[in-house]
C-alpha cells in the first residue's frame, strides 16, 4: 500500500497502529503489555493523551509505525483466529502477482534482502517464474521495489523529523549518500530540499 499517496496518510497510520495495539490486548488478555510504541509523527505539544492510550514508552518521528512486545507472547494460541488467518492467506494468493510483491516488498523493507533471487525464494518460485509473471502484468521488480522504497521515503520525510541517515537505513540502504542519489532520481531533488519543500506546501 502507497501510504504516502493516501490523503490523510498519517492519521490512517496512527490509527491503524491504535487498532493494532487495542487488538493485541484483546487477543492476548489483560495480561499483555507492549514494550514500546513507534510513531512517524513529530510529539505533539501534548502528549499525554499518547501515553494514556498506549501506556508503554512512545518514541515519536521514527521511522515506523509500529507496536512492539516481547516475542514470548508468539508461542500462545488463538484458536479463534486461525479461521480467519486462513481466510487472508487465501486472498492474498488471489491477488495480483506484482500486487503480492509489492506487499512482500514493503514489509521486508530494511528487514531482509530485497533483491528478486530472494523475494522468489520467499514465494516458492524461480526468479525467471517471478520476472514472468510480472511482465505478463507490465510490471518489472525493480519498477515496484523503487515505488514502494519511494513512497516510504516520502512519507517520512514528511511525517516525522528522523534523520535522513536513519531513513536510508530504515529502507535497507547502507548509507546516507546512496538513498540521496536513489531519491534524487526518483524526484530530481535531494531528500532534504524535498522535505523543506513538503513543509512549505503541505
Amino acid at each position: 500500500m502507497k501510504h504516502s499517496d493516501c490523503v490523510g496518510a498519517k492519521f490512517v497510520l496512527e490509527g491503524a497502529t491504535g487498532i493494532i495495539f487495542r487488538l493485541l490486548q484483546s487477543l492476548c488478555g489483560e495480561d499483555w503489555t507492549s514494550e514500546e510504541v513507534r510513531l512517524t509523527r513529530r510529539e505533539p505539544t501534548n502528549s499525554q493523551p499518547y501515553r494514556d492510550f498506549f501506556g508503554a514508552s512512545i518514541r515519536f518521528s521514527s521511522t515506523e509505525d509500529s507496536v512492539s512486545f516481547s516475542s514470548d507472547w508468539l508461542t500462545r494460541n488463538v484458536p479463534r483466529e486461525e479461521k480467519r488467518v486462513e481466510a487472508r492467506q487465501l486472498q492474498i494468493v488471489r491477488a495480483p502477482f506484482s500486487e503480492r510483491i509489492r506487499r512482500h516488498v514493503a514489509g521486508s523493507l530494511g528487514l531482509n534482502a530485497l533483491d528478486a533471487q530472494t523475494v522468489a525464494d520467499s514465494l516458492g518460485v524461480s526468479r525467471r517464474q517471478l520476472f514472468r509473471h510480472l511482465s505478463a502484468e507490465g510490471a518489472t521488480f525493480d519498477q515496484i521495489a523503487d515505488e514502494v522504497k519511494f513512497s516510504r521515503a516520502r512519507h517520512l520525510l514528511r511525517s516525522g523529523d528522523a534523520p535522513i541517515a536513519e531513513i536510508a537505513f530504515a529502507l535497507g540502504y547502507s548509507d546516507h549518500s546512496s538513498f540521496t542519489r536513489a531519491f534524487s532520481r526518483w524526484s530530481r531533488m535531494s531528500p532534504a530540499e524535498w522535505r523543506r519543500r513538503s513543509r512549505e506546501n503541505p
